[in-house]
């Protein structure tokens, strides 16, 4: 595996793991 392809990976995970958080931030918001 090349070094972008790690950095690629590395970087899709922070983001996944930040929407997941905005969405259920979001979802509290809608249904305390």
């Amino acid at each position: 595996m090349s070094a972008v392809q790690v950095a690629l990976v590395f970087y899709g995970a922070r983001l996944a793991h930040r929407v997941n958080r905005l969405v259920d931030k979001i979802e509290k918001d809608i249904e305390p």
